[in-house]
């Protein structure tokens, strides 16, 4: 028999046959080896499990990483809210004060334009009530003015001429 064939490339057979094992491709498996079939199936599925939790422990790793980049955002949308709102509270109270500051000076004005009015009707009924005064003054009261006349004049009557009086030697 030759140690040779030519389907397999041409290679010692006895080399082949020494490294051809068993039907399983050998993982550094010493366990598995020599273990009954029940027992090599358990000792896989162990790995198995071991392999998807790394894995599943690596995506999470991932999740968490994102996750604190997503909740990071979404502080920073929530701060820029509420600087907008913080901002539109502070436009509307200055918008409210500037208001309240022209309300304020339009009834002040308003206050000083009805005083003034006022203090116009108030000197025109005075005036009117003199002139008024008067005019009753002449119609009214003509004796108490002829008294007071006369008391000026040394109580003589209308229309009589004072006499004129010397006091001392007459010459």
């Amino acid at each position: 028999m030759q140690n040779f064939s030519n389907r397999l490339g041409g290679q010692d057979l006895t080399t082949f046959r020494d490294t051809v094992g068993a039907k399983r491709a050998l993982e550094d498996d010493k366990e598995t080896l020599e273990a009954g079939f029940a027992n090599a199936k358990r000792i896989r599925a162990m790995r198995m499990s071991t392999a998807l939790k790394t894995k599943l422990a690596s995506v999470e790793g991932a999740a968490c990483s994102m996750g604190g980049s997503l909740l990071s955002s979404f502080v920073k949308k929530n701060e820029r809210k509420s600087e907008e709102r913080r901002a539109e509270e502070k436009k509307r109270r200055r918008e409210e004060i500037a208001t309240r500051e022209a309300r304020y000076l339009a009834d002040k004005a308003e206050a000083a334009e009805s005083r003034h009015q006022e203090k116009v009707e108030r000197e025109e009924r005075a005036h009117r009530d003199c002139n008024e005064s008067r005019a009753h003054a002449g119609v009214g009261h003509a004796d108490q003015r002829d008294q007071e006349e006369r008391v000026r004049q040394g109580g003589r009557k209308r229309g009589e001429a004072q006499k004129d009086v010397v006091v001392g030697p007459a010459a």
